[in-house]
């Protein structure tokens, strides 16, 4: 196995591992929040943790992403590198901090001119003030992938998810605050890991001078300012859904969709370890002068994804209806054929992951807005087409439509800047032989037989995926 692939199967394993045990914490957790938190103490936390995520992304500006890419560059060269991360950080210390005084002195007239329900004092102010901690931590977090630190990453994700529950745990179960307490832990845990932490990275910084400052805060605005669109894009895209359901639908019938969404989310999960290992391997890749090696180690690399993503969701498709009738209570059980176009739906719109990557190699993120604002305008429209019609299946399949359109579109526009040949017709092959599954076992056939070729189905894609790794680990 040569070096880059043993780098993407290593932060793969690691991310997913991390990413699980914050969700299984997260489970197990559940069930001592909700002995302490009434729903209302639960729509007021829900609420406020939207904008706080909201205002982050906004605020921070995607130039977490930026790190990550220009860090590839810069990363044999000590002193421009310092330079760099002096610049970028002390940035986003003061502009946030700034931001946050400005609301918190002019954020009273903003809640009572929106008519917002929710007291400014306490909740609105600490929220405030959580956003530059998170902001800043998460630059943190993103240096160590950058570098391919790996296990310092995920350790960092981990110590921040434990610090944020340990606090809230205090403040909710403990000293009994309710959804102040909630919000307030997730402030304490912030600020917690930044004294832990940033002193730390202090050590990496190098002071620029004036010129230097402003023109990496430039290249990193121009970078990521697109980003921000596009992650707003994508927050509408994923939420517009439930908004239209709820005007045509029960709440029941939007419950399972909900449900069925957080089951497809699993596969994002993974997704998300192994792009993130991917991408600062995929930029150190580009900067190879050998063509033939590069496309080869590209098109690999694309390969051993397609078939790990493509074999998770085949399995995932043909056992959705089995795991939710064993695991999850009777009355979500019709949730399993939404769940199922779900799946493959992210299986599509993980594509888009892997080609928009020359993108952001090429510093085009300019593109990146277009491309998800085109999706999600398409995910709007069909929305309010199908769902009338076909409630909670109409949504599943516009949320299909919209990924299958973003991954075209992203494909023709990474091609346009690096075109690795791309193995088109196995690619279309193996979207086809998955497509097929999702077909066939959308029907509720309980036999013998049907269970038989599920059984042959699963051993089908398992002996692939064993022998493409092996072969991959024997090279």
């Amino acid at each position: 196995m040569n070096k880059i692939t043993k780098n993407i199967f290593k932060g793969s394993i690691i991310f997913t591992i991390g990413q699980f045990s914050a969700k299984l914490l997260s489970f197990l957790l559940i069930p001592l929040y909700t002995r302490f938190l009434t729903p209302q103490d639960y729509g007021i936390a829900g609420y406020l943790i939207v904008i706080s995520s909201f205002l982050a992304a906004i605020l921070g500006f995607g130039i977490s992403e930026f790190q990550i890419r220009e860090l590839a560059d810069l990363k044999e060269k000590l002193e421009k590198k310092q330079k760099f991360l002096f610049s970028i950080n002390i940035f986003l210390l003061f502009f946030t901090f700034i931001f946050s005084l400005l609301l918190f002195l002019a954020g009273d007239n903003i809640i009572n001119f929106f008519n917002i329900k929710i007291p400014f004092s306490p909740y609105f102010i600490i929220i405030i003030w959580t956003i530059p901690f998170q902001i800043l931590n998460q630059i943190n977090i993103s240096y160590n992938l950058a570098m391919k630190e790996y296990n310092k990453c995920t350790l960092k994700q981990l110590l921040l998810f434990l610090f944020i529950n340990t606090f809230t745990i205090i403040f909710v179960c403990f000293l009994k605050l309710g959804a102040l307490g909630k919000i307030t832990g997730i402030l304490s845990g912030n600020i917690f890991y930044f004294i832990c932490f940033f002193p730390i990275s202090l050590k990496r910084f190098k002071t620029p001078d004036l010129n230097l400052f402003k023109a990496h805060i430039f290249t990193s605005l121009s970078f990521g300012i697109p980003m921000v669109i596009h992650q707003i894009a994508m927050m509408i895209h994923t939420s517009m859904d439930r908004l239209i359901l709820e005007r045509f639908v029960s709440f029941s019938e939007l419950g399972l969709y909900s449900f069925a969404y957080q089951i497809g989310m699993l596969l994002q999960a993974v997704t998300l370890s192994i792009n993130r290992a991917i991408q600062p391997n995929y930029y150190e890749l580009m900067k190879n002068k050998n063509s033939k090696f590069k496309k080869q180690q590209i098109n690999g690399i694309f390969k051993m994804w397609m078939l790990i993503i493509g074999s998770i969701s085949a399995l995932g498709i043909l056992w959705i209806k089995e795991v939710i009738y064993l695991v999850i209570p009777f009355q979500y059980h019709n949730s399993y054929k939404v769940a199922s176009i779900i799946f493959f739906s992210y299986f599509i719109g993980i594509f888009y992951f892997y080609f928009s990557l020359p993108l952001f190699y090429y510093k085009k993120t300019k593109l990146i807005p277009f491309i998800t604002l085109i999706a999600t305008i398409l995910n709007i429209c069909l929305n309010i087409i199908l769902i009338p019609q076909f409630g909670i299946t109409g949504a599943a399949y516009a949320t299909f439509f919209s990924y299958l359109a973003q991954t075209i579109l992203a494909y023709f526009a990474g091609i346009r800047l690096y075109n690795p040949n791309y193995p088109l017709k196995k690619i279309f092959l193996y979207i086809i032989s998955i497509f097929s599954i999702f077909i066939v076992f959308q029907y509720d056939f309980n036999t013998l037989e049907f269970y038989f070729i599920k059984s042959i189905y699963t051993l089908f894609f398992s002996i692939i995926f064993y022998k493409y790794i092996k072969k991959f680990l024997n090279n």
